[in-house]
């Protein structure tokens, strides 16, 4: 039983901050692809190239620690056994 709200915790947990972790992840590219954009230049389409996958890498470690935090918080709560 302690599994599956184990499971379920995780869930609501991730489904709680995965909003974040997309604003984190997108911003950047937004960014840069609005000021290409508005600049009508298409060099800086090239720092996409190293921009992304650090974004995406950020995206996923904001996740990771707000849910691992919201976990830890969870299980501190519960008096011992």
């Amino acid at each position: 039983m302690s599994s599956i709200k184990a499971k379920q915790s995780v869930e609501r947990s991730i489904k709680k901050h995965f909003g974040l972790a997309l604003l984190v992840t997108l911003t950047p590219i937004v960014f840069i692809k609005a000021i290409s954009y508005f600049a009508q230049s298409a060099s800086l389409d090239a720092l996409l190239i190293v921009v992304a996958p650090l974004s995406v890498l950020s995206g996923c470690a904001v996740l990771l620690k707000r849910v691992l935090e919201d976990l830890y918080d969870s299980d501190e709560a519960r008096p011992p056994r």
